[in-house]
């Protein structure tokens, strides 16, 4: 559907829900965006949501949200696959919510959380010393206690190759080209245990010099260098016809704040995960989704 470029001043009040003396009083001040055509004000629609998404979560409090009460949800952190596929049919089942997402890593999606910056992130950070995924960092990050974690699925994660590799000394052995993520991702993190593990330095290793942000760019990189070798997911190998050599099953988390965890728009979508999740996205191969929408405990759920 088309969406208009400008709002007028009662449907610019409307959106930010305050009467339009004070919208334009804020107009008038330069404190929203808005231009004035032949005497009239008007007020650009894409920037008024940019708008809301700058300066109205510093108001997050008590379960309530600026942003969440209009049926805005802001996600930012690690990437997988099929996420965007979960984004689409959550919105054909709530079309009137919408999820605004940023794939920046899981480190970082914490960091931003922690700062307020988005309504939840996405992560999938092993901790070996507790054997736990997301909570040692999500302590660092809000705090213990200050979020929840809801499952959305575990995934298969291993190496990504031409012929099958099983360890990082093979690769460092066979000089083989290790395709890396970006700092600040769960993955980067595990490769980095996993050298730790094998008493190697990074420095020993033949890395590919640009470093990936998702799943589908290691796979597709290493498709294309003979020797090339990355860790990504079972489906992102399938894709590119290459061997794949579990390593861990691996469990993809959202992290919220808890603040908002009980508000109803995110209540709605936890739902999603629990009720529609699974049965729609069961027969991927390489994804298990028993724990989909259920809170993780500390401990109970490895």
């Amino acid at each position: 559907m088309y969406e208009k470029a400008f709002y007028t001043a009662k449907e610019a009040a409307e959106f930010l829900q305050i009467n339009e003396k004070k919208l334009y009083v804020l107009a008038a001040g330069g404190q929203v965006p808005a231009t004035k055509v032949t005497g009239k004000w008007l007020f650009p629609v894409q920037e008024l949501k940019q708008f809301l998404i700058r300066d109205a979560l510093s108001q997050c409090r008590n379960n309530t949200d600026p942003l969440l009460d209009q049926g805005f949800m802001l996600f930012a952190g690690s990437d997988d696959p099929i996420l965007n596929r979960i984004f689409h049919a959550f919105h054909a089942a709530q079309p009137q919510l919408e999820i605004y997402y940023s794939c920046v890593g899981s480190f970082r999606g914490l960091e931003l959380l922690g700062r307020r910056q988005c309504h939840a992130a996405f992560a999938h950070i092993y901790h070996r010393e507790t054997d736990e995924f997301n909570f040692h960092y999500a302590d660092h990050y809000l705090g213990p206690d200050r979020y929840v974690i809801i499952n959305l699925f575990r995934r298969d994660i291993g190496f990504v190759a031409h012929r099958p590799v099983t360890s990082c000394r093979e690769i460092r052995d066979r000089g083989l080209l290790l395709v890396n993520r970006q700092q600040q991702s769960g993955i980067r993190n595990y490769t980095e245990q996993l050298l730790q593990a094998d008493q190697l330095k990074a420095a020993e290793l033949n890395i590919f010099a640009q470093e990936m942000l998702t799943h589908f760019d290691v796979a597709q990189t290493v498709s294309r260098h003979d020797d090339g070798v990355g860790i990504a997911s079972r489906l992102t190998a399938a894709q590119f016809n290459l061997t794949f050599h579990k390593l861990m099953e691996e469990r993809f988390d959202l992290v919220v704040c808890r603040e908002v965890f009980l508000h109803p728009n995110l209540i709605r979508f936890v739902n999603f995960l629990k009720n529609s999740v699974p049965a729609e996205f069961s027969a991927i191969e390489g994804y298990h989704f028993e724990l989909a929408g259920q809170t993780m405990i500390r401990g109970e759920n490895k």
